[in-house]
């Protein structure tokens, strides 16, 4: 059994109704930052689908993993103000969450572990 892509699968459905759990929205009702904090406890696990939020953050968005049980997906243009929130929403998770893990930014690339793979499963 290949036991990997089985599992990516899996996450897929897992993801396909609900990819994220939160969003915050700018003045024309368009999120520009997402929360993986999910009941199933497979939020931050969501990071590893390729391209799972470019239809709702574009292109360049970028990702945090503040605390073990939450992810931060968020679009790369933002205003002064839509930046202060993201990064108030990171930062709170790091420095209160119960297992903080990093408030490092990252490229959503860096988790794509199965590449090409990665992207046949989600289609």
């Amino acid at each position: 059994m290949d036991w990997k892509s089985q599992a990516m699968r899996n996450l897929a459905a897992l993801s396909e109704n609900r990819p994220w759990a939160g969003e915050k929205c700018d003045e024309t009702g368009k999120p520009f930052v997402l929360a993986l904090l999910h009941d199933d406890a497979m939020g931050p696990s969501r990071l590893l689908l390729p391209h799972l939020f470019e239809e709702v953050l574009g292109r360049g968005y970028h990702v945090a993993i503040p605390e073990q049980t939450c992810a931060v997906a968020y679009r790369a243009d933002l205003t002064a103000q839509e930046l202060s929130d993201v990064n108030g929403m990171i930062n709170g998770c790091f420095a209160h969450g119960t297992e903080p893990m990093s408030a490092d930014r990252f490229d959503p690339a860096e988790f794509w572990i199965f590449g090409d793979r990665g992207d046949a499963i989600l289609s």
